[in-house]
């Protein structure tokens, strides 16, 4: 059983509270919760101004196309045949099920109703346990349930539920009987009937109610009448309602969804300060993204943060990453590793992705095409014209719905009889009113034949006011030829919204990928990448890929050099300081004496100004460092140059395996260089870069045969270390350096 009288009361607050829906026209997808909301409400032609927006609510405010979403989420979208529009999302997003695993509802007879979740519809291993216990017989089950399903009045419900008893043996943890709305005709009765049902059902199927975990809300003002009695500890309340976790209801409710909101991820980041000297800069991210932004995208999804508060816990990210100077804009951090950035998370351009895919979902894979419906004829003037998969748009139109549509406000010939006549008839789509060609609309006569109403006068005149509903434009979008498949929205393909920005060589930021082409295939991260990447395009438009363009002579980093930086047998903290000197971001003693009087410009080595190039490049006491790098990439069929050494190789499939090593040998030889640089300041240590390199290769090396060889596994050492037998062979067992 369904309730349609329902809607008549407060159609808009079913649509704008997703867990308590019975009816076959708010199936917006939300899965079932493990606690019972319960919503009462009076008949009020005016709500409390806390609940306004729950009334309001209106589909152009969770949809809207083109331009508008554009500024919002970074995208722009046109349709394959040029006319431009876009989708977005604002609101809520949806989810795949929203009919919860049980309901029951009661209502009095001056109107006011609660429902509440009770049972879950039977599972089919629920039922093959039961059958094999001897608990149940199979067929006489699924006889019972359709009975259920199919009772039109509360003496049938109650007459089928008493016939339940010889199922009070099923045992614990089973699952129990489908929806039941329940009517009470007595004022204040509704609770006891609601209480009275899910004793019945719990003798059926040993399902119980958390009543610690469940809520009440009371919707309307309730000044002349006493609300009705709660079972178990409920208390009514007027602000809202907790479901999955996400507080819903007046403006008080919503706000405790982000109380402490700032204060728990530092404290959660706070736990790692200790650790951060170290941690490499992926290691970083690892934490940021996983452990502390994480926890915000269950809210994040289906709300909207209070002004301000992203910003500021974005701040506080950026600044445990950094742990001291900001080398770099954080727009650079946003930005993918193989992009040149470190992947760190941009908590407002996922908020515009989880937009995105909100209305991906609602426009390409779900049922709710009848509801964003009117959304589709305003926005996309020439559908009717365009094709998808061999289906034309108008089918679309077909699927609007007649009753509790504000395209469609009947008036005069709204009453209750009138609506439950046309819904036995199946008649409840704009499609069910024109004739099966779709050419013309029905006549009175045969709509009476299908409705049973003898009064052709009342379906002239319900036909009269559906038709002057309409604008011109959507009679004129019935009117092209009808399809009988199922309706389609239009292919739209999204391109990001650069706001005609021109891509110049030796920058930085790139739109040549990802590529996201249609909308309705478009991935999550390309999207995700697409509004970092215009959401932050006015501080990324100057970055330079690099520093080096005047030594190397314009030389870029073109060829995925990025995608070498810390791929193995390289460690992290080398890529990370390969990744300061391709921007320049080094503490040399030119940089250093700009903050510390005093200090002295020069290197620590030679009476010459300490600079980045010089540092790595320039620097005479490298020659020997330099020579031997050049015997090493001689072995590995590759010229030595500074652009290589600084850059990094370009890396290929095909040459994975002398790239990765490439790459560790320069990382490892400008961590040498780095190192050897402190140690002369300390005045202790070693000083000659390239002994350096070669310690560190050789232990390296020898760690990683000795645990390949444990593994028995040396086939994967040689693939890694011994590349055109450049740092060691294996003979025998042995290893040869």
């Amino acid at each position: 059983m369904k309730c349609q009288e329902e809607q008549q009361y407060c159609p808009e607050l079913n649509r704008s509270l997703p867990t308590m829906s019975t009816s076959a026209d708010a199936q917006l997808g939300y899965p079932c919760p493990p606690s019972v909301p319960l919503v009462a409400w009076e008949p009020v032609l005016q709500a409390p101004d806390q609940f306004q927006s729950l009334f309001d609510t209106d589909l152009d405010k969770i949809m809207h196309v083109a331009t508008v979403g554009a500024h919002t989420a970074g995208l722009t979208a046109e349709s394959p045949g040029g006319n431009a529009s876009a989708a977005g999302s604002e609101g809520h997003d949806q989810h795949t099920e929203l009919v919860p695993s049980g309901a029951a509802e009661a209502s009095t007879s001056s109107g006011r109703k609660a429902k509440a979740k009770t049972d879950r519809p039977v599972r089919e291993e629920d039922e093959q346990v039961m059958e094999h216990l001897g608990v149940i017989d199979s067929s006489a089950h699924e006889e019972r349930v359709g009975e259920l399903e199919g009772a039109e009045s509360e003496s049938e419900v109650e007459s089928l539920l008493s016939d339940c008893s010889g199922m009070s043996e099923i045992p614990a943890g089973c699952s129990s009987q489908p929806d039941l709305p329940l009517q009470a005709e007595e004022p204040g009765g509704g609770c006891k009937e609601l209480e009275d049902c899910l004793q019945t059902c719990s003798a059926a199927s040993s399902a119980k109610v958390n009543w610690g975990k469940s809520g009440a809300l009371l919707c309307g003002p309730w000044s002349s009448t006493e609300a009705p009695r709660l079972p178990g500890s409920l208390l009514w309340n007027k602000t809202g309602l907790k479901v999955l976790g996400i507080h819903f209801g007046s403006a008080e409710a919503v706000r405790k969804n982000w109380e402490c909101a700032l204060t728990q991820k530092l404290e959660k980041l706070a736990k790692w300060t200790w650790l951060l000297s170290q941690l490499s800069y992926r290691g970083r991210v690892l934490i940021i993204n996983n452990l502390a932004a994480s926890t915000l995208w269950h809210r994040l999804a289906v709300l909207n943060a209070p002004p301000g508060l992203l910003a500021e816990i974005q701040s506080r990210l950026v600044a445990f990453f950094w742990s001291g100077q900001h080398w770099l804009k954080a727009a650079v951090l946003y930005l993918p590793t193989h992009e040149g950035g470190q992947g760190l998370i941009d908590l407002e351009s996922r908020v515009a992705a989880f937009r995105l895919k909100a209305a991906q979902r609602l426009l390409y894979h779900s049922d709710l095409l009848g509801r964003l419906l009117y959304f589709s004829i305003e926005s996309v003037e020439v559908a009717g014209g365009y094709a998808r998969g061999g289906h034309t748009a108008n089918s679309m139109g077909m699927e609007e719905p007649i009753f509790c549509n504000k395209m469609i406000p009947l008036r005069s010939v709204c009453s209750t009889a009138l609506r439950r006549s046309f819904l036995d008839a199946g008649i409840c789509k704009l499609g069910h009113l024109r004739v099966s060609d779709g050419s013309d609309w029905i006549t009175a006569q045969l709509l009476a034949q299908q409705t049973g109403i003898n009064s052709k006068r009342l379906l002239e005149q319900f036909l009269s006011e559906v038709r002057q509903a309409l604008s011109q434009q959507v009679q004129e979008f019935l009117e092209l030829p009808r399809r009988d498949a199922a309706p389609d929205f239009p292919l739209l393909r999204v391109t990001a919204a650069d706001g005609g920005w021109q891509e110049n060589r030796g920058t930085l930021l790139s739109f040549s990928s990802p590529s996201l082409r249609l909308f309705e295939d478009a991935d999550g991260k390309a999207l995700y990448v697409v509004c970092v990447k215009v959401r932050n395009l006015r501080a990324l438009a100057e970055v330079r890929e690099h520093c080096w363009h005047d030594l190397l002579r314009g030389q870029s980093m073109a060829g995925y050099r990025w995608r070498v930086l810390y791929k193995l047998p390289v460690p992290k903290r080398s890529g990370d300081l390969q990744w300061h000197i391709r921007y320049g971001a080094i503490a040399t003693n030119q940089h250093t004496a700009h903050f510390i009087p005093g200090m002295e410009m020069t290197c620590p080595f030679f009476s010459e100004p300490e600079s980045v190039e010089h540092l790595f490049i320039q620097c005479s006491r490298l020659n020997i460092l330099f020579g031997t790098l050049h015997r090493l990439c001689l072995k590995l069929d590759i010229t030595f140059t500074y652009g290589l050494f600084i850059l990094g190789p370009k890396y290929t499939r095909s040459q994975q395996a002398r790239c990765c090593l490439l790459n560790f040998l320069f990382g490892q030889a400008k961590l040498a260089i780095w190192l050897t640089r402190r140690n002369k300041l300390r005045r202790q240590g070693l000083i000659d870069p390239d002994v350096m390199l070669k310690s560190f290769s050789r232990a390296r090396v020898k760690v990683d045969f000795a645990y390949y060889k444990a593994m028995n596994d040396l086939v994967t050492f040689e693939k890694m270390w011994c590349v055109g037998e450049a740092l060691c062979c294996v003979e025998d067992g042995a290893i040869t350096m």
